[in-house]
């Protein structure tokens, strides 16, 4: 009876071990610290979370930059005030080719004409070194054909397993 209860607790913890994902603290650390350059538009040091083939097709640092800087103004233009970001738990990683994805949910909050309102989504994480540092990119509104342009080695369980 006791060894039962062993493995069955053994395999219990396996289980839940199996579904964390390993790096969360640090995507979490980061996404926010990317977000919080956002808040105070330092778009210089955003960009260094941003992942480089998308700074690449928008035409370089200078150029992002100030299509980030104009965004803002039409959000202000239109009423829109963003209040804050909050990340939730990231999904498993998979490998894709020499990089490791995850999934990160996202809770954006915003006032847009004096009504406060909640945007869901997703962003993919995407760490070249190995889980030290994670560059973030914007899913949702990506077709899969821009998103094997940006990232040819995608790897698709991972949007077959959210």
């Amino acid at each position: 009876m006791k060894l039962r209860l062993l493995i069955f607790f053994l395999f219990f913890i396996q289980q839940i071990a199996w579904g964390q994902n390993p790096f969360q603290d640090s995507i979490l650390s980061q996404a926010e610290r990317m977000y919080a350059y956002f808040f105070q538009q330092d778009f210089k040091s955003f960009l260094n979370y941003t992942y480089p083939k998308v700074i690449e097709l928008s035409g370089g640092r200078e150029k992002l930059i100030r299509q980030m800087k104009k965004e803002i103004q039409d959000y202000q233009k239109s009423n829109i005030i963003y209040k804050k970001v909050v990340f939730r738990e990231p999904s498993h990683i998979v490998k894709a080719g020499e990089e490791l994805h995850c999934l990160v949910p996202r809770e954006s909050f915003f006032e847009m004409d004096g009504e406060n309102h909640r945007l869901v989504s997703k962003m993919l994480a995407i760490s070249q070194d190995s889980g030290k540092h994670w560059f973030f990119l914007e899913i949702d509104r990506q077709d899969k054909t821009l998103i094997k342009k940006i990232l040819p080695h995608f790897n698709e369980d991972l949007l077959l397993h959210e």
